[in-house]
């Protein structure tokens, strides 16, 4: 049985989302795996935590030296946490130079990786850290929480979010003077999305808090469900959760839970499992031609079933030539924003052969995720 479990915007989401993955991550406490978008993360809120310690108080922006030991505390962090693509590391930097750029000089902080652990009103233990807290007015306080990610939330969503809701009820414990809090997702590469909360969702969110405090405390491994659900694929405990393999029985007849495979079925589960994708890539390619066929002939926005509704989303990207650019942008900065096309590279080494030699010599080599290729 859990005994004195305290609450954070994670485990809570943890628990709604799979009670066995709450189980094994915040009960039998199994070490998870790092991840690259984890790393990602860590490092860029490791820059951002040395940026505000190294500025506190000069009200200016950073140097060479300071933006420097700035990305050095990142590259640290990134280091300390192991990485599998080397590609990170352009990721990383181009965030925390992004950070930099968005730095105020002028905001008033008051903490940055600011932990709490308290008990609410109601006795709920609850715990959680909070990016950087700021003075947006005098009566006003403003919580920020960066985010990293490649998809922003919507208004909706930041609107009810758990983690902002915790925020919120923590400030009012911690910061008692301000009577105004604003909650502020960050995101780094895009920009800011702010949101409150009502005394009467603060009464609700505590009310939730206690629920779920006692549906936790009374959770066991008998009672400690699996749910399926979209984030399965990247469960820590995947391969020792019985309900994922059923998962894996229905599409591939016999699946098993991968640990208990010998070598000879893991070679043979890979070859069902390939035929399966295909089979369900095609289905789901199938399943949304299907909704857009419908949304356009009825000429609706959205397919709704009760709570669940879907809708057509587009991402516009911009595309430039290099011949354009050129008369512009100045031929030594163009080089380095350009990048070389391998395939056209190598047509045009085709039909230039004497170059061949000389453009391979300044090539710098780099390997893919590894592939797994069957052999007799």
């Amino acid at each position: 049985m859990v005994s004195k479990h305290i609450l954070s915007a994670s485990s809570i989401k943890t628990y709604q989302t799979c009670k066995l993955k709450f189980y094994y991550s915040y009960i039998k406490r199994v070490p998870s795996t790092s991840s690259d978008p984890l790393v990602l993360g860590t490092a860029v809120h490791r820059a951002l935590e040395t940026m505000y310690s190294i500025m506190s108080g000069k009200g200016r922006f950073p140097n060479a030296d300071e933006r420097a030991a700035i990305k050095a505390s990142a590259l640290e962090s990134m280091v300390s946490k192991g990485i599998s693509s080397i590609k990170i590391l352009d990721d990383v930097n181009e965030l925390v130079d992004l950070s930099i750029e968005k730095f105020n000089p002028t905001e008033k902080v008051l903490a940055t990786e600011r932990g709490f652990k308290l008990f609410t009103e109601q006795g709920v233990h609850i715990a959680g850290s909070v990016d950087k807290i700021v003075e947006v007015q005098p009566d006003t306080l403003g919580i920020i929480d960066y985010k990293t990610s490649y998809v922003a939330l919507t208004q909706d969503e930041i609107d009810t979010d758990i983690q902002l809701s915790m925020y919120d009820l923590a400030a009012t414990y911690l910061y008692p003077q301000y009577s105004k809090v604003v909650l502020v997702l960050d995101y780094v590469r895009y920009d800011k999305i702010a949101t409150t909360r009502s005394e009467g969702q603060r009464k609700r969110f505590a009310e939730f808090l206690v629920e779920v405090n006692n549906q936790m405390q009374t959770l066991t491994a008998d009672n400690a469900q699996a749910s399926l659900n979209k984030y399965c694929g990247w469960c820590d405990h995947r391969n020792a959760c019985p309900k994922y393999a059923k998962v894996h029985e229905f599409v591939v007849d016999g699946a098993k839970p991968l640990l208990e495979l010998s070598e000879a079925d893991l070679i043979s589960e890979w070859e069902k499992v390939k035929v399966v994708q295909k089979l369900l890539d095609a289905r789901t390619d199938d399943v949304k031609m299907q909704i857009v066929q419908r949304l356009r002939e009825s000429g609706q926005k959205t397919l709704a079933s009760g709570n669940d509704h879907l809708y057509i989303s587009q991402n516009s990207k911009n595309s430039y030539n290099a011949v354009d650019l050129s008369r512009v942008i100045p031929t030594e900065d163009l080089l380095g924003l350009v990048s070389v096309n391998s395939k056209k590279l190598n047509d045009y080494l085709k039909m230039n052969s004497e170059r061949k030699e000389a453009v391979e010599g300044l090539a710098t080599k780099s390997f893919s995720s590894p592939i797994l290729r069957k052999g007799k």
